[in-house]
């Protein structure tokens, strides 16, 4: 069963994926937690948890790096974020 979880994250088949997802729904709830979790690392989401509520949000990828960033001066220092 772990190594279905390598397959699901490779392969963008969507029928493989879905009876990888069918065989852990059959298995139990233990295992569609561990698939979930293969969810998230494959399409880069956070389970964000309010109230009760869960929910995956897509993660904002990075804007640019530190080189790109305005340089700001504290009295005539610059200064590092």
């Amino acid at each position: 069963m772990n190594s279905a979880i390598s397959i699901y994250r490779s392969v963008d088949d969507v029928v493989v994926n879905a009876l990888i997802k069918e065989m852990y729904f059959k298995a139990g709830p233990e295992w569609v937690g561990q698939l979930d979790e293969a969810i998230i690392e494959k399409k880069n989401l956070t389970l964000k948890v309010y109230r009760g509520s869960s929910e995956l949000a897509e993660v904002a990828p990075e804007q640019g790096s530190k080189a790109k960033k305005k340089l700001k001066m504290y009295r005539g220092h610059p200064v590092i974020e």
